[in-house]
């Protein structure tokens, strides 16, 4: 089992082609922003008018080319704003019953 994790890796067709399952996980433009603020400002050493320019700017309309629409090519799409764990042990034990008949 390999998991591959990134905001990119459904959109190219060249890695889509490696991988035999696909999970995307997905949040509010609300959560997107306020974990981008905190984590810009708290480890970035930016300023909030800064990192919400470059939101505004970069961030939400790139991800609204890209990432969002390759949802698509997901097999599972999950909220991210309630992440429970009893999704991550579904997922787990999806994946472990394929595996272990194939």
């Amino acid at each position: 089992l390999l998991i591959v994790e990134g905001i990119l890796t459904l959109y190219y067709s060249e890695l889509r082609s490696l991988y035999s399952h696909t999970i995307f996980v997905d949040t509010s433009n609300e959560l997107r922003l306020e974990r981008k603020l905190v984590r810009d400002v708290s480890e970035r050493g930016r300023t909030a008018e800064y990192s919400l320019n470059q939101w505004r700017k970069y961030s939400q309309p790139m991800f609204e080319k890209y990432c969002s629409p390759s949802s698509k090519y997901a097999d599972v799409v999950f909220s991210g704003e309630e992440w429970q764990v009893e999704d991550v042990q579904k997922i787990l034990l999806d994946y472990y019953s394929l595996y272990k008949y194939s």
